[in-house]
């Protein structure tokens, strides 16, 4: 692989995950939390469950 198409899928992937943390910052602010808290790994799978209104087990079973 060149350096061209390594530094397109580094591009793509970036474009990719920027799009990822601006669509999930989004739903935090409407849902009524801070935007920052979906950049925190864990965190952000915790607050995910409370929006959704699902009980505690659930967020447990993203571990598994």
């Amino acid at each position: 692989m060149d350096l061209s198409t390594a530094s397109y899928i580094f591009t793509v992937g970036i474009i990719i995950w920027l799009i990822g943390v601006l669509s999930l910052w989004q739903m935090f602010v409407k849902a009524g939390y801070e935007g920052w808290k979906s950049l925190i790994p864990v965190y952000n799978n915790d607050i995910l469950t409370k929006i959704a209104g699902q009980p505690l087990w659930v967020f447990i079973c993203l571990f598994i």
